[in-house]
């Protein structure tokens, strides 16, 4: 009973760094990805604004 309740915590646990892990990458991403799209748009706007 013990090692099952011990193992079923360790599931548990590396169930929730899976997500975590996944959260974090996902939000890095999108962070990036904005980050690129305005860097982009900015770059357009000086362009525009040169001409």
């Amino acid at each position: 009973m013990v090692r099952l309740a011990a193992r079923g915590r360790v599931g548990n646990f590396r169930g929730e760094a899976v997500v975590v892990g996944l959260v974090a990458i996902g939000l890095r991403a999108l962070i990036e990805f904005s980050l690129g799209v305005g860097a982009e748009v900015v770059a357009r706007a000086r362009a525009i604004g040169e001409e």
